[in-house]
């Protein structure tokens, strides 16, 4: 490393007496970012990774990691060297940590957290809800119809094979699960050509969501009943252009509620 910032630092470490005050590798800064922290959010040098060893064999932690075990493994101090833990007394126990803490901590912040994380985050979240919907679709509840039956009565509707059995008993119950969950995977797309933006191949990849979209779309016009199947099309196809509208929507929904809810919490405590 040609600035020699890892030679600096573990002189630095090794030699705890130069220092008036005790050195904590793990104190934060305003950001509740610790140094190993901010070395891997803004890592930008080749002997970053020398830094990250040295850092973590004095006992470095990051910030998130080191909220699991607040009670029981307080921050770690340096003199003599030795590694050594002040006491207990000297944190916040477990008890001193509410819920609302623990959902704030975990909260996505600008400064803080690497929105490369955030994205890679979002994009498998995304990639799931994708996988779990399209399986949904193809595999309604109750399965589909193995035969075709042309003579059907009141209790036992008609049926053909490959109809789902969901559709020809309960209709209406079929039709509203198809409608969420291709709001749900169409949704999902969306947000996955979002985060994939200006990435190589990124033609290559719209190509593919088109064919899985045709795909589905497909699916779960054939195995609806007849009454459905128009409805269906329609709407499956004028989803990819609703998506961002319903994400806006969606966003505005929760939002609304949260305040409703922070209002209630604050009326009903004082």
């Amino acid at each position: 490393m040609s600035l020699g910032y890892d030679k600096v630092l573990e002189w630095l470490i090794s030699n705890p007496g130069t220092n008036p005050l005790p050195l904590e590798v793990n104190a934060v800064n305003k950001s509740g970012l610790t140094a190993l922290d901010v070395l891997l959010i803004f890592a930008s040098e080749a002997g970053d990774r020398e830094i990250e060893e040295i850092l973590r064999n004095a006992g470095a932690r990051r910030a998130r990691d080191m909220i699991m075990s607040l009670s029981t493994t307080p921050p770690y101090e340096i003199t003599n060297n030795n590694i050594q833990t002040p006491s207990a007394a000297n944190g916040p126990t477990t008890s001193d940590l509410c819920a609302d803490n623990l959902v704030n901590y975990f909260k996505f912040k600008r400064g803080r957290d690497s929105p490369s994380d955030a994205r890679t985050a979002l994009l498998v979240i995304a990639v799931l809800v994708t996988t779990a919907t399209f399986q949904a679709g193809l595999n309604p509840p109750g399965g589909v119809w193995q035969d075709t039956e042309s003579n059907g009565g009141p209790r036992n509707p008609s049926y053909e094979a490959g109809r789902s059995i969901m559709g020809s008993y309960h209709p209406v119950n079929y039709l509203l699960f198809m409608v969420f969950n291709s709001i749900g995977f169409s949704v999902s797309i969306y947000m996955i050509t979002v985060l994939i933006s200006n990435f190589p191949f990124l033609w290559e990849f719209r190509a593919c969501v088109l064919a899985l979209y045709f795909t589905y779309n497909i699916a779960i016009t054939s195995m609806a009943p007849n009454s459905l199947k128009v409805f269906l099309t329609a709407f499956s196809s004028a989803l990819p252009s609703l998506s961002p509208l319903i994400a806006k929507l969606v966003s505005k929904l929760i939002m609304a509620s949260r305040g409703f809810l922070t209002h209630l919490k604050h009326r009903f405590t004082c």
